[in-house]
């Protein structure tokens, strides 16, 4: 009876440990289908940009951080207006939701202080 109820407890915990790991499986996959369609989404908002044609303010640094030029910003404000996972499409240009709000309000004072950089801006967006 002991080695009843052991045997019992032993394929109980097998079978917990089993559904555990699917679930991490799943979401790990989830995880990775976000993040692709993030890329997908800004791959799509650069080629979207690139039918504007360019300009040399498009590609100068004009803030510090991983999102600094003009075209990377509009490409990221592109993605995030077509819809989809935000967290996915900050970690996609290497931003946090902390992060975000310093490159926000970055670009939005560049944009205060510069109307070509603005104007730029929405011509980028369409």
């Amino acid at each position: 009876e002991r080695r009843a109820e052991r045997e019992r407890r032993q394929a109980e915990a097998a079978a917990e440990a089993q559904r555990r790991a699917d679930e991490e499986r799943q979401r790990q996959a989830e995880a990775e289908a976000r993040l692709s369609q993030a890329h997908a989404a800004v791959a799509q908002a650069a080629q979207a940009q690139a039918a504007v044609g360019d300009d040399a303010l498009d590609s100068e640094e004009l803030v510090e951080g991983p999102v600094a030029t003009l075209a990377q910003y509009a490409a990221l404000m592109r993605a995030l207006r077509s819809g989809g996972d935000v967290l996915a499409l900050f970690a996609a240009n290497g931003l946090t939701p902390v992060t975000w709000g310093a490159c926000a309000t970055a670009w939005s004072q560049v944009m205060t202080k510069r109307m070509d950089v603005a104007l730029r801006f929405m011509k980028l967006l369409g």
